[in-house]
C-alpha cells in the first residue's frame, strides 16, 4: 500500500470513527428519551456534541496542516486541505442554524436545506 493512500485512510478513519460513535450514541439517547414520560430536548444536545466534535476535528487537521507544511510534505497537506473543506461545511451549516441568518448564512442554509 502506498504511503499516501495509507495516510489518507488513517485520516479518514480519524473522521469516521467519532462520527459513527456519535451516531450510535444519538440513537441510544433518542430511544431512551422516547421512553420517558417527560421528554427532554436530546436533539439539541446531540447537535452541540456534533458541532464540538467537528470543531475539534477541524482544529486537529489545521494543526496537522501546519506541521506538515513545516516539514514540507505537501501531498499530505493536500489531503488535509480537502478534509478541512469537507469538515468546514457542516460546521458552518450548524453554526448558521444556531445563530441568526445573515447574508452569508442564508446562502449556506439554502444549500444545506437542498442537500439534507
Amino acid at each position: 500500500m502506498s504511503p499516501l493512500l495509507k495516510s489518507f485512510l488513517k485520516r479518514l478513519l480519524l473522521i469516521v470513527i467519532p462520527i459513527v460513535a456519535l451516531y450510535f450514541y444519538a440513537q441510544m439517547a433518542f430511544e431512551a428519551n422516547s421512553r420517558r414520560e417527560h421528554r427532554t430536548d436530546a436533539g439539541l444536545g446531540i447537535a452541540f456534541l456534533a458541532t464540538g466534535l467537528l470543531l475539534v476535528l477541524f482544529l486537529v487537521f489545521l494543526v496537522d496542516i501546519i506541521k506538515k507544511i513545516r516539514i514540507k510534505k505537501y501531498n499530505i497537506v493536500k489531503i488535509d486541505a480537502v478534509l478541512l473543506l469537507i469538515l468546514s461545511t457542516p460546521i458552518a451549516y450548524i453554526i448558521c442554524q444556531i445563530t441568526k441568518r445573515n447574508c452569508f448564512c442564508t446562502s449556506i442554509i439554502k444549500i444545506g436545506d437542498a442537500l439534507f
